[in-house]
């Protein structure tokens, strides 16, 4: 797999996301999450994360897109949301985001 260009800061922030998460910090999920959480909040599909790793020199599988999609689903850092198309598209939430909307619902 290509070398990613991550600043030792967004390394450090992705690895421990992914740790309270309870995945482990593998280099493709670190490559993955990059390109995931870099780009703030958005819709995103498999093929397009896909094509932006493949764009970033990422050699990377569809099947590892599609596994590590579902691995960050199941563990609350993505959400999925059926279109009116009724395509599953998954959507980014941020844990900071989530934390910050849960503290703000509490108090």
């Amino acid at each position: 797999m290509h070398e990613t260009n991550i600043s030792e800061a967004t390394l450090s922030e992705l690895s421990g996301k992914l740790r309270a998460a309870g995945l482990r910090t593998t280099k493709q999920r670190l490559a993955l999450a990059d390109l995931l959480f870099s780009g703030g909040n958005r819709h995103i599909t498999a093929e397009i994360l896909h094509a932006e790793a493949r764009a970033n020199g990422l050699a990377v599988s569809q099947a590892t897109i599609y596994n590590t999609l579902n691995q960050f689903h199941e563990a609350g850092l993505l959400r999925e949301v059926m279109s009116s198309k009724a395509e599953a598209i998954s959507i980014l939430i941020s844990a900071i985001i989530i934390i910050f909307m849960s503290k703000a619902k509490a108090g």
